[in-house]
């Protein structure tokens, strides 16, 4: 039993959780990009930002955590 079933008495919902570590493609802006260039981004999934749904990715490309 988790910590959160003893105290709510519920099963957690786990669906948003996702594997570390995993390769993902990030969405580049479309007014950064020109029409021929790609519209993402390689990246590593590196976890979730506080408060939030949005993702935290380490971008390959530029060396940087992007949100």
């Amino acid at each position: 039993m988790t910590p959160y079933e003893d105290l709510y008495d519920k099963k957690p919902n786990v669906n948003l959780f996702k594997v570390f570590d995993y390769l993902v493609y990030a969405h580049v802006v479309d007014e950064v990009t020109r029409n021929i260039d790609p519209k993402s981004e390689e990246c590593v999934f590196i976890g979730y930002y506080e408060n939030t749904k949005a993702y935290r990715m380490y971008n390959l490309k530029i060396y940087k955590v992007v949100v």
